[in-house]
């Protein structure tokens, strides 16, 4: 059976990734046998507590399914968590293969190929994965700028820990895209693991001079903006939770109920732009309290056993989520998992050597 997942949770990875920039709608329950989906799924997700796994993977297979029951929109919640049942299972599955070599084979032709469709879209010769668009209005195989950014760090990230140069690839990505924080957090990740100091050095030089061209150029000032930036997202998502403190607006409904009660025009914002704010929004302050927790703890653990690769690449994937939006990409979804089953899988390894 280890033999078998190592085969196939690779090939879902990259038909995941490989999705291009679609839109998805939940549909009204029309049909009879929703309700048993549900309760099959939701059966699914208490049966992981007596699975031998992370307890972080057990509180939030039970705990999200009873916030389901206290969402402002039950029905898109149960939906959402269908796919939270599936992100477990997939976790648990990863820390059963018996090799990673065709999981890392996948992220290096994931890679290699974005690189190419970025190379042909930015000479103009791509007129069939770009939609009829211009080079300069899809990127990859994602399309949007700041999600291919992200998917560029996080795939670089898994990578890294295979060689720490990896890292490149989202600094080249963020240039071609103009996606600043990319950028920003791939010199971050660079600063922390590179061994030679002049290397060190230069990173961080650079860093700074990206950052003073991005102020200069305005694109920091209107992304802080409390006028039409992220910081006036934030703070009103912030005032939205705490109409619903203790239960949240329900997982999966942001994207629904912003928009709707929000009352900023203009710009649809179907995302926080933080994925912590969106948790809290979704959950509010008890569960996605527990989930920082649970996520300081992992840490924690990073930092007590100093495994620098995945401890600078565990930080670097948190800072993405402060700005961008990975948690609800679902081309970034399986690497952010992939990352901590691969750290699960390797640290177990240790602690039983």
């Amino acid at each position: 059976m280890n033999k078998i997942l190592s085969q196939i949770l690779p090939l879902i990875v990259a038909v995941l990734a490989l999705i291009p920039p679609i839109q998805f709608y939940v549909l009204p329950p029309y049909f009879e046998y929703w309700p048993m989906l549900i309760a099959i799924f939701g059966f699914l997700g208490v049966k992981i507590l007596f699975i031998k796994t992370n307890p972080f993977i057990k509180a939030i297979s039970v705990l999200t399914f009873i916030s389901c029951f206290f969402s402002s929109a039950p029905y898109i919640s149960f939906n959402q968590y269908i796919s939270i049942v599936a992100c477990c299972y997939f976790y648990i599955g990863l820390t059963r293969m018996d090799s990673w070599k065709p999981m890392f084979v996948v992220l290096k032709s994931l890679l290699i190929f974005n690189s190419i469709l970025l190379i042909m879209q930015v000479i103009g010769s791509d007129q069939l994965l770009n939609f009829g668009l211009t080079q300069t209005s899809t990127y990859g195989i994602i399309g949007q700028h700041m999600q291919m950014g992200s998917f560029s760090l996080i795939l670089s990230i898994c990578l890294s820990i295979i060689h720490p140069g990896f890292l490149i690839f989202p600094i080249i990505v963020g240039v071609i895209c103009n996606s600043a924080w990319t950028i920003f957090c791939a010199f971050i990740g660079i600063v922390f693991i590179a061994k030679s100091k002049y290397i060190k050095i230069l990173s961080v030089l650079v860093l700074i001079l990206a950052v003073i061209i991005c102020i200069r150029s305005g694109k920091i000032p209107q992304a802080l903006s409390k006028d039409m930036g992220r910081i006036m997202v934030w703070e009103r998502s912030i005032d939205l939770l705490n109409q619903r403190p203790l239960e949240g607006w329900g997982p999966g409904t942001y994207k629904y109920i912003f928009p709707a009660l929000s009352g900023i025009r203009g710009i649809p914002w179907k995302t926080a732009h933080n994925d912590w704010v969106q948790f809290a929004f979704e959950l509010g302050h008890i569960l996605s309290g527990l989930m920082v927790a649970g996520w300081l703890m992992i840490l924690k653990k990073m930092v007590s056993q100093k495994n620098k690769l995945f401890l600078v690449g565990f930080l670097v994937i948190s800072l993405d989520m402060m700005v961008h939006f990975p948690a609800r990409m679902i081309q970034c979804v399986p690497l952010i998992i992939l990352f901590l089953a691969y750290y699960d899988a390797i640290a177990y390894r240790k602690a039983t050597c």
